[in-house]
């Protein structure tokens, strides 16, 4: 019986420590999640004003960055291109609001995950245009800093509203 009662307190230690373990391996760094935070604010800030160089100062150094869309034709590799698409897009609006409507991440170190979904508000020279996105995207920490490896964007539009391949696209 001493035995039986010593295997089951045993086995119920094993159980709360790995449960503790799994909790804890669930839970996001306060420090790593408040430089993603700010890492996406300035991103958002900067495409609403249509700042190029604040965009880019987003990205990861190096030529296998990468930004997708949704669309054929709407993958982008390296800075160049990347700056190309971004220069597009702003030509189809004057300024953007992006509110997140959900987000969740995670992190591994220098590297991280992060996925949300954000209402989206244009001014355009006749109105205003409204959308829903999805977006994700894997960052790495670098100097301290976080910074954008490769994004993805998916929202659905006409034919007609889709975004025109920047110049130096890759398909």
């Amino acid at each position: 019986m001493r035995k039986l009662a010593w295997s089951i307190g045993l086995l119920t230690l094993v159980v709360l420590l790995l449960a503790l373990g799994i909790s804890q391996a669930g839970q996001t760094d306060a420090k790593a999640e408040a430089g993603i935070k700010k890492l996406m604010e300035s991103y958002r800030a900067a495409v609403g004003k249509q700042d190029l160089a604040g965009v880019m100062k987003s990205f990861a150094d190096g030529p296998d960055i990468v930004v997708m869309g949704t669309g054929p034709g709407e993958l982008y590799v390296g800075k160049e291109s990347i700056e190309n698409a971004y220069r597009a897009f702003f030509s189809n609006f004057q300024t953007e609001k992006n509110k997140i409507t959900w987000m969740k991440s995670g992190v591994n170190g220098n590297a991280a995950w992060i996925l949300g979904t954000s209402l989206i508000t244009q001014n355009l020279k006749k109105g205003q245009n409204e959308f829903e996105m999805n977006w994700s995207a894997v960052l790495e920490k670098k100097g301290g800093e976080w910074k954008i490896v490769a994004l993805h964007f998916s929202h659905l539009t006409s034919p007609a509203e889709q975004t025109p391949q920047a110049k130096g696209g890759k398909s």
